[in-house]
């Protein structure tokens, strides 16, 4: 069961990388700390796909793909954290 489904954090799998990360068949999310004054404390990204319908490739690919797409993400994002000096 995903985190769009409903999942919990202790039922996903952790994904190591730069970002607090998790998997589950069909859906991965990723959080961080951001700050915005006035709005944002965190930033988390999620990603829900439908295929591959296989639950151990779903894992395995979106194990793959949490950690750039966060990057990116976070790249574009006004959090003070990630602002480059």
């Amino acid at each position: 069961m995903g985190v769009g489904e409903g999942g919990a954090l202790a039922d996903g799998l952790r994904v190591e990388g730069e970002f607090d990360a998790w998997v589950w068949p069909g859906s991965a999310m990723a959080t961080t700390p951001c700050t915005v004054p006035g709005t944002l404390k965190d930033f988390t990204l999620v990603i829900d796909a439908k295929y591959p319908k296989d639950p151990e490739e779903s894992e395995r690919v979106l194990a793959e793909l949490i950690q750039p797409y966060m990057q990116a993400a976070v790249a574009r994002a006004p959090c003070e954290e990630h602002q480059e000096p």
